[in-house]
């Protein structure tokens, strides 16, 4: 893959290498790279957006379902407005038609009536939490809306060792300000951030933010999105890990070429993955 060097401005996206990063999820959209070692000790995930399941070769839980594979005894709290079931139940009534018609086999029919009875099932395990519900920054009069305050309260152990997904779509400015607040139970976040090229300034100043408690162990472009001018990808997932998971005596080493051969993959899988190389320094 050609070599995609990004502005030296973005040296400070540089991870830190970790020898223990795992991809849990997809092979596609909605997997993630997170550090193995932490996950075993989490006791709570918070999960911001799950998705709707309109495509059924992409399994919107599939994160939060190999999350519990690794850490039986975690506890998972999802947020996401946009779910229904409805959209899982049009799919099968758009497959029951195509079947009648001729257009489609009993199998891939079968198919969604199946991915259907699986999301219930993961639903209703004990360890996962379903709110639907709108992560915001700040509540307004609307129902149906939590804002990070609101979501912590909620959990029973304020002394929890917790760990966070954000994928809302450009909502994740309005509330990093407030997730640094429990920096202190958070060992680690995986963060999607929107539109890296409108809100070029903001995402600068709140990674920085980020790092002051945090070190970058992995990045990844989505390459739904493209780059901009400068070579950063306008959709960018970054996993941080809490500066106390690290040894202070320890020598940093960074990673400087991305995505990682079977640790990363596109997220749309019709189209090439998108390099991001820093100058070494």
């Amino acid at each position: 893959m050609k070599l995609n060097y990004i502005n030296e401005k973005y040296n400070f996206l540089a991870p830190i290498i970790k020898n223990k990063l795992i991809r849990l999820g997809n092979k596609m959209d909605g997997g993630y790279v997170v550090d193995n070692e932490i996950i075993s000790k989490l006791d709570t995930f918070i999960s911001f957006g799950l998705g709707n399941g309109s495509n059924t070769d992409n399994i919107p839980w599939s994160f939060e379902n190999d999350l519990i594979k690794t850490n039986s005894n975690i506890d998972i709290n999802i947020y996401d407005h946009s779910v229904s079931l409805n959209d899982y139940f049009y799919i099968i009534f758009k497959y029951f038609r195509r079947l009648l018609t001729f257009r489609a086999t009993f199998k891939e029919f079968y198919k969604r009536v199946k991915y259907l009875k699986n999301y219930v099932n993961f639903l209703r395990l004990k360890n996962v939490k379903f709110f639907k519900e709108k992560v915001v920054g700040k509540l307004s009069k609307k129902s149906k809306e939590a804002d990070i305050k609101k979501i912590f309260t909620r959990l029973s152990d304020k002394n929890r060792v917790i760990g966070l997904k954000s994928d809302i779509e450009g909502s994740e400015y309005d509330i990093i300000g407030d997730l640094l607040e429990y920096s202190k139970t958070i060992k680690i976040m995986i963060i999607e951030f929107h539109w890296t090229d409108k809100k070029n300034i903001l995402f600068v100043d709140l990674v920085k933010k980020i790092k002051k408690k945090y070190h970058i162990i992995h990045i990844h472009g989505n390459n739904y999105r493209s780059v901009n001018s400068d070579g950063l990808p306008i959709v960018l997932e970054i996993t941080f890990l809490n500066k106390d998971e690290f040894d202070k005596d320890d020598k940093l080493k960074y990673n400087y070429n991305f995505p990682i051969n079977n640790l990363d993959y596109p997220c749309d899988p019709t189209n090439k993955d998108i390099s991001i190389s820093f100058r070494e320094f």
